[in-house]
């Protein structure tokens, strides 16, 4: 592990957060637990990511924050180790799931909690950090079933998303790092965020289908 660290803390890198045993191909595992595959153990909630500022490509995350009671530290190191424009992938189950409520889940995150994470709320997430979470796109998993029942009940999907409880499976949120050099504060940020791209599919690995929504519904207060 000391190799590891000394022939790779200084290099760019692709992250995979609270990767358990199914670490992602090509990422450095970082895991609280120290499961086969895990490169670097880390408890999110205590202590900083092993990792140089700037140093950090891409993070993905797979229904990883969830379990923690409180992010804040975990996203304020993610921000601080990534570069400009760094990607981040992240997915969740959602809030208005069965699947949110299962034993050991601690947080639970719908689209308001997002878009606050993501831009509304920036000085409170991230008060001590130059940086920032844009959020480009969503992907909703919703199982066949669901869809062809909502469809014969001429139920739009939109609708069921934002009020129905069990219609998302699981969702994907698509982040670009913001860490511009005259990035003094959040209020320029906040003013230019803009709502993101929102797309359904059956399964992660389908080609994602776009969901037509109304204006406003994705909420930036």
């Amino acid at each position: 592990m000391d190799d590891f660290i000394n022939n790779n803390v200084n290099q760019k890198k692709c992250l995979d957060l609270g990767c358990g045993k199914n670490k992602k191909p090509g990422f450095i595992g970082v895991d609280k637990f120290s499961f086969p595959g895990v490169d670097f153990v880390v408890d999110f909630e205590k202590e900083n990511l092993p990792f140089k500022d700037d140093s950090v490509e891409s993070v993905y995350s797979s229904h990883c924050l969830e379990h923690l009671s409180d992010p804040h530290k975990l996203l304020g190191e993610l921000i601080r180790v990534c570069t400009n424009n760094a990607s981040f992938e992240l997915w969740l189950p959602h809030l208005r799931s069965n699947d949110a409520f299962v034993f050991d889940h601690r947080m639970f995150y719908n689209e308001l909690i997002i878009s606050r994470i993501s831009g509304t709320k920036t000085d409170f997430w991230f008060p001590d950090n130059l940086g920032a979470l844009r959020l480009n796109s969503v992907v909703y998993i919703i199982d066949q079933e669901i869809e062809s029942t909502l469809e014969s009940i001429n139920v739009p999907l939109h609708f069921a998303i934002k009020h129905w409880f069990n219609i998302i499976k699981e969702w994907g949120l698509f982040f670009t790092i913001v860490k511009e050099p005259d990035f003094t504060g959040h209020s320029n940020y906040k003013t230019s965020m803009k709502e993101p791209k929102i797309y359904f599919t059956n399964y992660r690995d389908n080609p994602y289908s776009i969901l037509e929504t109304p204006p406003g519904w994705w909420e930036i207060r």
